[in-house]
């Protein structure tokens, strides 16, 4: 994957001694806004006291509004954790915690505040909990799909169970960014303590959020795992409280990094951090369907041991559909600290491979804290310049193209791995050169990949009548057609490579195990759901050029 500078460092607000940058990465916060343009939130600390700042971006990642005051703590207090969600007309709703107060050494109160797109801020400060407990921490503000936001945190106190029982709790704000419900429960699975709090606006208006699991034996806790629940886009908790992930007895995660991203599919994936037994940190992603279903494996972005530690973790999502991953490895002997990031399409595919973030000529980011998609595909970095708070715009390479219900013709961009996708009408789709993720979708249409290691999706409802695509170059040496067993069920729940004995060449099925069949000599590809049983086969592509093929060609997704 090749990451393309497009600005040089962006200076916002340029700190000199005393006054110094907090060199903690959870102070800072990125987020687009419905009006294009970008929310920015970040920490310095001078002394014991540090201070809280929020301002609104241009499509430059250039100051758009003034930058004010979100929040200002004390000797012995740290804000950290701002979470962003996008309101009406460019306005955002900002939590945060602080960190340590008076009340308790378990964690401080979290806070929230209404701004518009002026970046004025149009409520006071107020606590989320009416709970004058303290206890609580990792606070997320997501939008819901009538335009209130749903807050959530983990609060440790909420109960006076000694030692804490922990548990997620919610409230809900209108678009004005007012109160409208006490807070309330959120998990439904109440054993052991619950930490750590992500949330997400899904694509059809709900909400889901994820948070940890840990059993309790004295004062010590051991992490079982994560869990999620959804909320519907009113507010309402759907459904009990499911696990997204069991974690290894003796391994932990970092409650800290724990992000959702929406997918091109109307899905979701959950990625977290986690160190096993043996002192391996590992950053982990697992994708599901809107319903909450996992799809895919748990698959493993990055893992180090020995000297290197992984101090930070950040995510994005792409234009294409699909999200990156990046994170910053740190040696404990060399002193010396890399960002890298892997970037992955909506089925959990790599595109290209593990890139630096780092910017080894000035000017340039020298430490990117947040990654946020842009509203025009590209992707701003957040963090710091020298001494200096900065953003830089990045063009991660991969284009996202979607056609409409007409027949459309869409072109990639030569040199670009390019993500299409036709709509329901007969369209024409090239992808020029380029690893190009080509999926046609409902009606007729004309596919070609173009230079480059291509790969066509077959993923819609089969239609001999009218879902028959027609693939124009496929070369067996790189390209690739992937087929979705949520639509070819007989090929059952294992993804990866499609086994040899359910593909086979000829006219049509030769025994019961066949599913995908192959006529060489007219370039057809059928799926027969029974093989050489009584029911058709359908057909779902013609390859043009009739090449040769083998079951090493299709991957089931």
């Amino acid at each position: 994957m090749a990451i393309t500078r497009i600005t040089s460092a962006q200076i916002l607000q340029a700190y000199v001694s005393p006054v110094a940058l907090s060199i903690e990465f959870e102070g800072y916060a990125l987020q687009r806004l419905e009006n294009g343009r970008m929310a920015a939130v970040w920490k310095t600390v001078a002394g014991t006291s540090g201070t809280s700042y929020v301002t609104t971006l241009d499509a430059l990642g250039v100051t758009h509004s003034a930058i004010s005051v979100l929040d200002s703590a004390p000797t012995s207090r740290t804000l950290s954790l701002p979470s962003l969600a996008p309101g009406s007309a460019g306005g955002f709703f900002a939590a945060w915690e602080d960190d340590a107060t008076a009340v308790t050494l378990l964690g401080g109160n979290t806070y929230g505040r209404y701004y518009n797109a002026a970046g004025t801020a149009l409520t006071a400060k107020s606590a989320l909990s009416i709970s004058a407990s303290g206890g609580e921490y990792t606070p997320s503000v997501a939008r819901l799909g009538n335009g209130n936001f749903l807050v959530s945190w983990a609060d440790t106190l909420n109960t006076a169970a000694i030692p804490p029982s922990g548990e997620i709790m919610a409230r809900i704000y209108s678009a004005a960014g007012t109160a409208l419900t006490s807070e309330f429960q959120l998990n439904t699975t109440s054993s052991g303590i619950q930490f750590g709090t992500d949330s997400l606006s899904l694509a059809d208006g709900r909400t889901f959020v994820a948070w940890g699991n840990a059993a309790v034996s004295g004062y010590t806790l051991a992490a079982t795992g994560l869990r999620g629940r959804f909320v519907s886009a009113t507010g309402t908790p759907t459904g009990a409280d499911f696990q997204i992930d069991a974690i290894a007895a003796g391994s932990t995660y970092q409650d800290e990094s724990l992000e959702i991203l929406n997918l091109a599919t109307g899905g979701f994936v959950v990625v977290w951090e986690e160190e096993t037994r043996a002192s391996v940190e590992e950053i982990h992603f697992q994708r599901f369907t809107a319903a909450g279903a996992k799809t895919g494996v748990e698959f493993v972005a990055e893992s180090v041991t020995g000297t290197n530690d992984i101090t930070q973790m950040i995510t994005t999502e792409l234009a294409n559909g699909g999200f990156a991953v990046a994170w910053r490895v740190w040696n404990d002997v060399t002193g010396i600290g890399t960002s890298h990031v892997r970037a992955f399409d909506y089925a959990g595919v790599e595109t290209g491979t593990e890139s630096s973030l780092n910017t080894i000529a000035a000017p340039g980011l020298t430490l990117t804290t947040d990654l946020e998609l842009m509203a025009n595909g590209r992707v701003m970095g957040f963090g710091y310049a020298g001494t200096s708070i900065a953003t830089q715009v990045f063009d991660f390479g991969d284009e996202r193209l979607i056609g409409t219900a007409l027949a459309d013709t869409l072109y990639g961009k030569a040199g670009v791995n390019d993500q299409m996708y036709g709509g329901s009408g007969n369209d024409i789709l090239r992808g020029l050169s380029g690893a190009d993720r080509i999926s046609g979708q409902a009606g007729n249409d004309t596919l070609t990949g173009g230079f480059g290691a291509d790969t066509f999706v077959f993923s819609s409802a089969l239609s001999v009548v009218s879902n028959v695509d027609t693939i124009t170059d496929f070369l067996a040496i790189s390209d690739t057609m992937q087929l979705d067993n949520a639509v070819f069920t007989g090929l059952g729940l294992a993804t990866g490579v499609l086994a040899a004995g359910k593909f086979y060449t000829g006219a049509s099925a030769h025994d019961a195990d066949d599913r995908i069949i192959y006529n060489g000599a007219t370039g057809m590809l059928s799926y027969d759901a029974d093989g050489n049983g009584a029911g058709a086969a359908v057909r779902f592509a013609v390859l043009s050029t009739r090449p040769a093929l083998t079951n090493a060609d299709f991957v089931v997704i």
